[in-house]
């Protein structure tokens, strides 16, 4: 009888042992992944705050303005982070502040360095009105009023006199006009420039 009883004493210590290394393997597994996760976030803190300073801030495309204007009103500084920087909202501060800048672009070029990309508007004409001339840009814009003499290398344009010449704003069918759409004199310019390049 004692014979009969050693196989099951023996599985008892079997089943034991099992559920002890899985105990062991699932602690080194929670000490595993709170170690990875320490570590990441340690990553991130440290990109964050002690790597990827703004060393370098150029500017790109830009003719009408100084680049020193542009990056002074941009509030991009450096030792700034490079990923901490809101780029919307300066892309848009800097659309809005400077009439001749179609769109701004802010790119971050690693290690160090924030370009900001400038598309400018094209003079397309200059309005006669009863305040001087305004140059008003391809797209419609108005770039500049009350200018007191029109610009030799592009040509003057007549008709426009009703219009209302706010600098950044555009030429609209009407000045309460919401819906984007310029003038039919602006676009019969429009058409008229494209066909003459």
């Amino acid at each position: 009888m004692g014979q009969t009883q050693r196989p099951p004493q023996r599985a008892t210590a079997q089943t034991q042992r099992r559920p002890q290394s899985r105990r062991r393997k699932k602690k080194y597994t929670l000490h595993y992944l709170l170690l990875f996760l320490f570590c990441i976030g340690l990553g991130i803190t440290l990109c964050m705050t002690v790597l990827f300073k703004v060393n370098s801030i150029k500017v790109e495309n830009n003719s009408y303005y100084s680049d020193e204007e542009l990056i002074t009103r941009s509030g991009i500084a450096k030792g700034d982070n490079l990923f901490r920087i809101g780029a919307t909202d300066i892309e848009a501060m800097l659309e809005d502040r400077f009439p001749y800048i179609r769109s701004v672009n802010i790119k971050r070029r690693l290690p160090a360095t924030i370009i900001i990309d400038v598309k400018e508007e094209v003079p397309m004409g200059s309005a006669y009105t009863d305040e001087g001339y305004a140059i008003v840009s391809d797209t419609g814009k108005v770039l500049e009023n009350k200018v007191y003499e029109a610009q030799s290398d592009i040509p003057v344009l007549l008709g426009l006199e009703e219009q209302t010449y706010t600098v950044g704003s555009y030429l609209y069918e009407r000045s309460e006009d919401r819906s984007g759409v310029l003038a039919e004199k602006v676009q019969l310019i429009q058409r008229f420039m494209e066909k003459a390049n």
